[in-house]
């Protein structure tokens, strides 16, 4: 069996039950919380970022132009066993595409996702390889 390391900043539950819908525990779940750093908060895989330069204001709102992307920070190299959860941001950077070992929970429209009362993601049925 797979050892799941969770790379986004929030707990994930992954649902092997997927007929169940109901926003509350399965016994079949799986938590796996998001890895920490030695301050205790989470450490996850990012994406460095620059943020674009300031243009003109919209109705009085600051406006930037767009951000530019860089390489992906913290995500570890292939370990034999080990599957990588991490954003989609993440997964879809030309670095990362193609490893069987990384993926995205699958959390759009048609993906399944198990949501609570007021729409926020509870638990994920099905994961999505990068």
């Amino acid at each position: 069996m797979a050892k799941f390391v969770n790379l986004c900043p929030h707990l994930l539950r992954l649902r092997r039950n997927a007929a169940n819908v109901a926003a509350e525990p399965d016994t079949n779940d799986i938590v796996v919380d998001s890895v920490k750093g030695f301050d205790g908060k989470p450490a996850p895989a990012r994406v460095s970022t620059t943020p674009g330069g300031r243009l003109a204001d919209v109705n009085g709102v600051a406006a930037y132009g767009p951000t530019t992307f860089g390489v992906v920070e913290g995500l570890p190299e292939p370990q034999d066993g080990v599957v990588y959860l991490v954003s989609a941001l993440v997964a879809g950077r030309p670095e990362v595409a193609g490893r069987n070992d990384v993926f995205v929970p699958g959390t759009g429209p048609k993906d399944g996702a198990v949501r609570d009362g007021a729409g926020q993601i509870y638990a994920v049925t099905r994961l999505v390889q990068a």
